[in-house]
C-alpha cells in the first residue's frame, strides 16, 4: 500500500509539473493537463485508497508554483480533484477494466470522461481566476477562456488515459497478429516523427504537412497492429509535437505563433483520436484471416454437431464463435454476438479462468475444473480444455474453448460411491456381526458353566471359608463378561426377544423419567412429539437399549460441561430422507418411517472420528468399552433399519434411528403421517 501511495503521488507531481511548465510557457495546448490523465488511470487500477497521495502531491504542485497557499488554493484543489474523481466515476461505471482497454464501449467511456469531467474543474478554475457576477469580463470572453480551459483538461486526458489504460494487460496480448509487423510499423513511425519534428534531418522550417506523415503510419497501426501499439504510437506523436512547439517555432514555416501551435497541436490531436477510436473498431469487427476461415469453416462443419459447448476466444479475449450447444446451454440467440470475457462471467469467475486463458494465449494447452450457472439456474461443473489456434507466422491468435458437462457424471459417482461405501459397511457388519454372534454364544455356553460351578462351590463352602470371597469375586466378573454377551449379540444383530408392536412415544416418555434420574445434573433431557404416531414392529427390549445408549453416549461427551439433549420422534416417508449417507440402508420395501432422533448441543464428534464411531471397541474416552454405539447399529441391523448422523464441531451431533413401518400397522392413509412436525 506505501509503494502505491508513493508511485500515485510521485507520477501525479511529475504530470503536474510538466502541465504546469506548458502553461507557463504558454503552450497549454501542448499536452493540456496531464494530471487528470495520471490520476484518474490510477484510481482505476488502484481504487480509491490513493486519494490521500493525489491531494498532497495537488497541494505540493500549488505551493511550488504558486509560491503560497491563498484563498485560492481551496479552488484550484477542488478543480483538479474533481476532474480526477468525476473522470475515475465515469470510467468505472458499469465498466471493467481487468482486461485492459480494448473495447469500444471502453472506448466511449474514456470520450465521455474526457469530455464531461472537465467541465467541473472549469467551474472552479473561473471562479478562482477572479469570475464573478460583478466582474467586467464580456460573456464572449468568459465563454472563450472557459473553452480555452476545458480544451486544457480534455487534451490531456486524452493523450495519456488510452496510454496508461492499455498496460492494465501485457502488451503481448496488444500487439495484433504479427509482431513483425508491429516492430516494423514503430520503426518507421519513429523514423518519421524524427524526421517532421526535428532539425536533425530535415532543416527547419519545413513545410507542416511533414509533421502528417506519422499519421499515415498510425492509421496503418491502428488497422493492422493492435490497440496498445496505437495508443502509444499517438502519444509519441502528440509528445513529439509538443517538443517542437516549446523548442522553436520556426520549425515549421506554415507554424509561426501561439494561436497557429494550437491549432496544429489539435489537428494532430484529432487524428490521434481517431486513430485510436479506428483500432478498437478494428479489433472488435474484424479478424485475421486465419480467424475468419476458423470460424467459418472448420468449426461451422465439426464444433456444430458436438455435445460439447464449443467457443472460440480471440487476442483481445472476445469471444467470436459458439456452436449449437454453446449456445443452448447459455441462452441461445444472444449468445451469437461478439462479447468479452468479462462481459460474461462473473468477477469471481473471471478471476478464475484469466490465469488459464492468459496461458493459452501465450501458446500452452490448459485443462481445468470449473463450477459456472448456467442458463436453467444450476450450477454445473464443467471440465474445460483451452486449445490455442496458431496463425500461419507461428504466432497466437486466440484460442479454442471445449467444455463438456460432468454435472451428471460426478452426481453419479458420488452416488455410486456413496452405494459402495454403504455395502462395503453392510459388508463389513454382516462379517462382524456373524463373528460376534458365534463368539458371544460359544463363550456364553462356557461361562454359564463356570458361574454354574462357582455358584455349587459357594453353597457347599462354610460360611466362614477362605475361599469365599475369590468365589464372589468370579460371580461378579462372570455377571460383568454375561453383560458384554448381551452387547456383542446386539452388535450382531441376533436377539432371542420377539419384535412386538410398540407405542414409541411411551417408551421413550418411561425411559425419559428414568434417564433423568441417572443422568448428570448438567445434562437437561427434553422431548418432541409428532401426532399419529403408528407402532411400529420391535424388540422393546433392544429399542430401549438403543435409546439408553444414545442419551448416555450424549452425557458422556458434555464432559461435565452444562448440555442439553433433545430425543425427537416423528414420521417420514421414504422419499423425503437421504440415505446415501446412512451407515446402513433401510428396507426398500417400506414406505413409511418412523425416526427417533437424540441431539445435544456438545462440541460435536472430528470429521476424521465420524466414520468410526459405530466399530466395536472404539472410544475416544478412556474406561468405555466402546460398545455402546455399535450395538445400537447392530439393533438396527436387526430392524432393517437406517441410522444417520449429523455432527459438525462446535455445533453438536444429532443421531436419528429410521424403523420401518409395516403396512398392516398403519390405521389410516400414509399421508396423515406427511403433517408430523420434522
Amino acid at each position: 500500500m506505501a509503494l502505491r501511495l508513493a508511485v500515485a503521488f510521485t507520477a501525479h507531481l511529475s504530470a503536474g509539473c510538466l502541465g504546469y511548465y506548458l502553461t507557463s510557457q504558454h503552450h497549454f495546448v501542448g499536452l493540456g493537463w496531464p494530471a487528470i490523465g495520471v490520476g484518474s488511470v490510477l484510481v482505476v487500477c488502484w481504487g480509491r485508497s490513493i486519494w490521500l497521495a493525489l491531494f498532497a502531491s495537488s497541494c505540493v504542485l500549488h505551493l511550488w508554483f504558486q509560491g503560497a497557499f491563498a484563498s485560492r488554493s481551496v479552488l484550484f484543489l477542488a478543480a483538479d480533484l474533481s476532474e480526477i474523481m468525476f473522470a475515475s466515476l465515469i470510467l468505472n461505471w458499469r465498466c471493467s477494466w481487468q482486461l485492459g482497454f480494448y473495447s469500444i464501449r471502453q472506448l466511449h467511456r474514456i470520450l465521455l470522461a474526457g469530455v464531461v469531467a472537465p467541465l467541473f474543474g472549469v467551474i472552479f478554475w473561473k471562479w478562482g481566476y477572479g469570475f464573478s457576477p460583478a466582474s467586467d469580463l464580456s460573456s464572449s470572453g468568459f465563454f472563450s477562456s472557459s473553452v480555452l480551459l476545458w480544451m486544457r483538461s480534455a487534451t490531456g486526458f486524452f493523450a495519456l488515459a488510452p496510454a496508461l489504460l492499455g498496460w492494465l494487460t501485457p502488451p503481448d496480448y496488444f500487439l495484433g497478429p504479427g509482431k513483425r509487423e508491429s516492430v516494423l510499423v514503430s520503426g518507421v513511425f519513429t523514423t518519421l516523427c524524427v524526421f517532421a519534428f526535428s532539425a536533425w534531418i530535415t532543416p527547419a522550417p519545413h513545410p507542416f504537412w511533414f509533421a502528417l506523415l506519422p499519421v499515415v503510419v498510425l492509421f496503418w497501426s491502428a488497422a493492422r497492429c493492435g490497440i496498445f501499439l496505437t495508443t502509444h504510437l499517438a502519444l509519441m506523436l502528440l509528445g513529439a509535437a509538443t517538443l517542437a512547439a516549446v523548442g522553436g517555432r520556426a520549425l515549421f514555416a506554415q507554424v509561426v505563433d501561439n494561436q497557429q501551435i494550437a491549432t496544429a497541436w489539435l489537428v494532430l490531436n484529432l487524428f490521434a483520436l481517431c486513430a485510436v477510436s479506428l483500432a478498437v473498431i478494428a479489433s472488435r469487427v474484424t479478424l485475421a484471416v486465419e480467424k475468419g476461415k476458423t470460424a467459418s469453416g472448420r468449426l461451422d462443419s465439426i464444433a456444430g454437431v458436438l455435445p460439447q459447448m464449443v467457443c472460440y476466444y480471440d487476442i483481445n479475449l472476445v469471444r467470436r464463435y459458439t456452436n449449437a450447444a454453446y449456445q443452448s446451454a447459455f441462452g441461445g440467440v444472444e449468445s451469437l454476438q461478439p462479447m468479452a470475457l468479462q462481459d460474461l462471467v462473473s468477477p469471481a469467475v473471471l478471476e478464475q479462468s484469466l490465469p488459464h486463458c492468459q496461458a493459452a494465449l501465450r501458446g500452452a494447452k490448459v485443462r481445468f475444473m470449473e463450477k459456472i450457472f448456467l442458463a436453467d439456474g444450476q450450477l454445473h461443473s464443467l471440465d474445460r480444455i483451452l486449445l490455442p489456434d496458431f496463425s500461419s507466422n507461428g504466432d497466437t491468435c486466440g484460442f479454442f474453448s471445449v467444455a463438456t458437462d460432468m454435472t451428471d457424471f460426478l452426481q453419479a459417482q458420488e452416488e455410486r460411491l456413496a452405494l459402495e461405501t454403504q455395502s462395503l459397511q453392510t459388508q463389513k457388519l454382516e462379517s462382524l456381526s456373524k463373528l460376534a454372534g458365534r463368539l458371544a454364544h460359544e463363550f456364553n455356553n462356557r461361562l454359564f458353566g463356570m458361574l454354574g460351578h462357582a455358584d455349587i462351590a459357594m453353597h457347599a463352602l462354610p460360611a466362614d471359608h477362605t475361599a469365599l470371597p475369590a468365589l464372589h469375586k468370579i460371580l461378579e466378573i462372570g455377571r460383568e463378561a454375561s453383560e458384554l454377551c448381551a452387547q456383542m449379540f446386539a452388535f450382531s444383530g441376533h436377539t432371542n426377544g420377539k419384535k412386538i408392536p410398540v407405542d414409541v412415544e411411551a417408551i421413550v416418555v418411561e425411559m425419559t423419567k428414568l434417564m433423568e434420574l441417572s443422568l448428570p445434573k448438567e445434562v437437561r433431557l427434553f422431548t418432541t412429539f409428532a401426532t399419529d404416531l403408528p407402532k411400529v414392529l420391535v424388540d422393546e427390549a433392544q429399542l430401549r437399549q438403543a435409546l439408553m445408549n444414545l442419551v448416555q453416549n450424549a452425557a458422556e461427551a458434555a464432559l461435565g460441561q452444562p448440555c442439553e439433549v433433545e430425543i425427537q420422534v416423528h414420521v417420514q416417508q421414504r422419499g423425503a430422507v437421504d440415505f446415501h449417507e446412512s451407515f446402513l440402508r433401510s428396507n426398500d420395501a417400506h414406505q413409511t418411517l418412523v425416526v427417533i432422533s437424540v441431539h445435544d448441543n456438545g462440541d460435536g464428534i472430528d470429521p476424521e472420528v465420524l466414520p468410526r464411531i459405530f466399530d466395536p471397541f472404539f472410544s475416544t474416552r478412556s474406561g468405555s468399552r466402546g460398545l455402546g454405539l455399535s450395538g445400537v447399529l447392530g439393533i438396527i441391523y436387526g430392524h432393517q433399519g437406517a441410522l444417520l448422523v449429523h455432527s459438525k464441531r462446535g455445533e453438536g451431533t444429532g443421531i436419528s434411528l429410521y424403523f420401518p413401518v409395516d403396512s398392516s400397522l398403519i390405521p389410516t392413509a400414509p399421508e396423515a403421517y406427511l403433517e408430523a412436525r420434522q
